[in-house]
């Protein structure tokens, strides 16, 4: 829902640039992308403004995940429709910075980020049509136990998933605003990879163990 946004973003950059006055944030409309790159390159926060940044992304991160994750209660409807317009910015500003050739520069500044903090809203998302889904598909369950039982496991997901919108907000807040010539691009693009690999190994992985271990438990007592 949310990359489908971001596709619709792209597309009516590409075919009318004019459109950034709808699809583009105000905060990125003062600056053309040249002017921003010419602005940003080189320049180094303080710790403590990137401290003060960081708490400020923590705090907005926080609320867009947890707005995602509560508006299952409209049957998923609202889960869907922020996802989708969360993605128009995303992919308006990709289109933008790519056609004045400063693609570069914007996935650098974004992906460090952009990784972890993308894929703990995309956790939140599907917590979100879960609850949803208990409210339009309880099978043999009252509606209102469905949803009780989805919302146990949405929860866990949205309140487990909060260091990584720490980690996101620590990213974003150092990382991602060193540009070039102080942090290569290259270097933020490695660091972008290895939060990622890492990231979504420890996605992918986690709980498999003790999920054998419950399975075989429930054989044996079967038995």
């Amino acid at each position: 829902l949310l990359f489908a946004g971001a596709g619709v973003g792209a597309v009516g950059i590409a075919v009318d640039p004019g459109s950034r006055a709808v699809l583009i944030p105000e905060q990125h409309q003062a600056f053309s992308p040249d002017e921003r790159v010419t602005r940003d390159e080189g320049q180094v926060a303080s710790a403590g403004e990137a401290s003060v940044f960081s708490a400020f992304l923590f705090t907005h991160n926080i609320r867009v995940t947890f707005l995602v994750f509560a508006l299952g209660i409209t049957f998923g409807v609202g889960t869907a429709l922020v996802l989708f317009y969360n993605g128009l910015p995303l992919g308006a500003l990709a289109m933008q910075y790519h056609l004045a050739g400063e693609g570069l520069f914007f996935w650098a500044w974004i992906l460090p980020h952009g990784i972890p903090e993308l894929t703990q809203i995309f956790i939140a998302g599907g917590a979100g049509l879960m609850i949803g889904r208990g409210m339009l598909l309880p099978g043999r369950r009252r509606r209102g136990r469905a949803v009780q039982q989805e919302a146990r496991k949405a929860v866990l997901l949205v309140v487990g998933g909060m260091p990584i919108l720490v980690l996101a907000g620590i990213i974003e807040g150092t990382i991602s605003q060193i540009h070039a010539p102080t942090l290569p691009y290259w270097v933020k693009l490695a660091v972008a990879i290895v939060v990622g690999v890492g990231l979504y190994a420890y996605l992918l992985r986690a709980g498999r163990g003790s999920d054998a271990e419950a399975a075989q438990a429930s054989e044996r007592s079967a038995v």
